[in-house]
């Protein structure tokens, strides 16, 4: 079996948890988009929801196995997307790097990074439309993939200790950011 079809054979439903969804993000009632709306909605208090930044997570979390997932960034200029660790702080304003458990790539325009300490710059094919993330619990690996090509982008390594969950941030733009059936 080739790395890409060990991938691709790992492939997991996940789905917005719009509970955890930013008052400024709208999640579709299928739960497989999430767009920035320019409003802020007035929602009951949640200890699970982000308030400080645009960000959202997965309903689904991960404590072991192989699992991936494909997000669908379009042409939006600006994006985040990956894996953060369950108790991370939803009112903060945190940096996205591994020591504050998040471990993501990011779009600026045209080009990427990975969202370290020092944002590392990332070579990727230009206008990438989807984005392939796959997680492997025991090996503490993330790795990012050019879904139409299964070209890997950049991968993390660390020790989970705890929950994991897939994390978006579709920033202000109000093109769409969604998950792919896979």
């Amino acid at each position: 079996m080739t790395a890409a079809e060990r991938v691709i054979s790992a492939a997991a439903p996940v789905t917005f948890d719009s509970e955890t969804a930013n008052p400024y993000l709208t999640v579709s009632e299928d739960r497989l988009t999430v767009m920035f709306n320019g409003d802020w909605q007035e929602l009951q208090p949640n200890p699970k929801r982000f308030i400080s930044r645009l960000f959202v997570m997965a309903e689904e979390g991960y404590e072991t196995g192989s699992q991936y997932w494909e997000v669908l960034v379009g042409n939006k200029p600006d994006w985040d997307l990956g894996l953060v660790k369950e108790s991370i702080s939803k009112e903060d304003w945190i940096m996205l790097t591994p020591d504050n458990g998040y471990w993501t790539i990011g779009k600026r325009g045209n080009s990427y990074e990975a969202n370290t300490a020092i944002p590392e710059p990332i070579s990727c094919k230009l206008n990438t439309q989807r984005i392939g993330v796959y997680l492997n619990y025991e090996e503490g690996m993330v790795g990012f993939y050019n879904a139409d090509d299964m070209v890997p982008i950049y991968s993390f390594t660390t020790t989970f200790t705890e929950k994991v969950y897939p994390f978006f941030s579709p920033w202000g733009s109000q093109e769409e950011m969604k998950i792919a059936p896979l």
